[in-house]
């Protein structure tokens, strides 16, 4: 009964060290797939210019703002 409970107390953190590094794997890699989705564009006129309702002359560069 004492080699089982030493036992136990000796392998225990050895499997949880196991666990925790293969849970931290697991979620790297969700992040990375995460991550290389690509952004969406809002803020990109469609082809006759307009954004969201409002007509934005692409040309103009920076004087639009975020839009320019």
């Amino acid at each position: 009964m004492m080699v089982i409970f030493f036992g136990l107390l000796v392998v225990s953190p050895a499997l949880l060290d196991i666990y925790i590094r293969h849970e931290r794997k697991v979620l790297q890699i969700r992040a990375q797939n995460f991550l290389s989705r690509p952004i969406p564009k809002l803020l990109v006129p469609d082809s006759n210019g307009v954004v969201g309702g409002y007509y934005v002359e692409t040309n103009a560069g920076t004087a639009n703002g975020v839009f320019g």
